[in-house]
């Protein structure tokens, strides 16, 4: 059994955030039906495809119902309230103003379905001056200083992920997951409001914090601002990843690459020295680091420094062996081509967290849901005709 097994949800959303947390509802178990309309979700088309199928939309949408359904008719929009009386999450990613324009905002459904837990995803949330405004995550990266502290000290850089997208997909889900737990001692839903920058601000506010508190906070390149050695190092044939806390582990690396004179270096000493004289001591590091493989690196630091790793090409994770065993990646076969997966980010003792990898084709399930509503063959050609469905 899965923990979501019974909790139906409506999918309006599209391209990550949106279809992200929706995708972890599903794969707890949740029935997820992505309503769409011609072209459907731009993801369909956008990035690589196996078998015509996009693999940026596939990871995304994987597990759920297809519904195509135009919401600006009349019959459409009365397909999706028959359907909204009997679910108990929405899910919608519109600009602000959008939900209401179609007939399908919170307010709208509350008066048919008070138990609904219903969430808006947008780049700046529902009210506030800036509310109307259309959010990405690149958007939100660049307001909320996330690309101010990413980069070396003249070029800002964009994450190499879209790390405000999946940070705002996880928020949403986990506020869900609290509206249906309230909901189960108040007998009541309610609207849940997730922002892109909020979802940013809530990662970068700490440097904040620390600015106000006397801190001079900037960009730092591949090292860290309160600990030294913490960084990317040279090594001759790539990069290696490297974390020193404390002056035991500090010890032990100077004694690994010998290095022993600076354990006599006033300039060392102290974890306060090391951060002072930051730059001078990733030359001296890099001084051996460089000549020597990354694999020899590994070797001598194996041990002796835990937290010391290869700087891994995405090309390499899936023959990561913790992450094989994980599951966290994993080959699918999609119409006899293959095709990588991403996994569940978290594993539970006690439940069935089967995946379901297949993807929808657009409009795939419309005939089984409105035949479920009650829609005859004939009704629903009707409905074909007339551009509804």
């Amino acid at each position: 059994m899965k923990p979501l097994d019974g909790i139906r949800a409506l999918d309006l959303t599209h391209v990550v955030a949106g279809p992200y947390c929706t995708r972890l509802l599903s794969d707890a178990g949740a029935d997820v039906i992505k309503v769409e309309y011609e072209p459907g979700d731009v993801y369909r088309q956008t990035g690589p495809l196996v078998q015509r199928h996009s693999v940026l939309f596939s990871n995304m949408n994987r597990g759920k119902k297809s519904l195509s359904l135009n919401l600006k008719t009349k019959e459409g929009l009365e397909i999706f309230l028959e359907l909204a009386r009997k679910v108990d999450v929405i899910v919608e990613n519109f600009k602000p103003g959008t939900a209401k324009k179609l007939g399908v905002d919170y307010e709208s459904i509350l008066k048919i379905n008070p138990r609904i837990v219903y969430c808006s995803i947008s780049g700046y949330g529902q009210e506030g001056p800036y509310a109307d405004k259309p959010g990405f995550d690149l958007i939100a990266q660049a307001e909320s200083g996330l690309l101010a502290l990413t980069g070396d000290e003249v070029t800002p850089s964009i994450v190499g992920t879209y790390v405000v997208d999946f940070a705002a997909a996880t928020n949403a889900a986990l506020a869900i997951l609290v509206g249906l737990l309230s909901r189960e001692r108040t007998h009541r839903g309610q609207h849940i409001d997730v922002a892109l920058l909020d979802s940013a601000v809530i990662q970068t506010g700490i440097f904040t914090a620390c600015s106000h508190a006397g801190l001079r906070v900037g960009r730092v390149g591949n090292k860290d601002r309160f600990v030294a050695p913490y960084g990317v190092f040279r090594t001759s044939d790539g990069h290696l990843a490297l974390a020193c806390f404390g002056d035991r582990f500090f010890r032990s690396l100077c004694q690994a690459l010998g290095l022993e004179r600076l354990l006599a270096d006033p300039a060392y000493v102290t974890s306060e020295a090391r951060m002072l004289n930051e730059q001078a001591l990733t030359l001296v590091i890099e001084s051996v680091t460089s000549r020597i493989t990354t694999e020899d690196a590994l070797s001598k630091l194996s041990g002796v420094v835990p937290c010391c790793k290869v700087v891994e090409e995405i090309e390499e994770l899936m023959s990561n062996e913790q992450i094989k065993y994980r599951k966290t990646l994993s080959t699918v076969d999609y119409d006899g081509s293959k095709m990588i997966m991403t996994g569940v980010p978290f594993q539970l003792s006690d439940s069935d967290q089967t995946i379901d990898y297949s993807s929808p084709s657009l409009g795939e399930h419309t005939d089984e849901i409105l035949r479920e509503l009650g829609y005859d063959e004939k009704a629903i050609s009707a409905l074909r005709v007339k551009g509804v469905i």
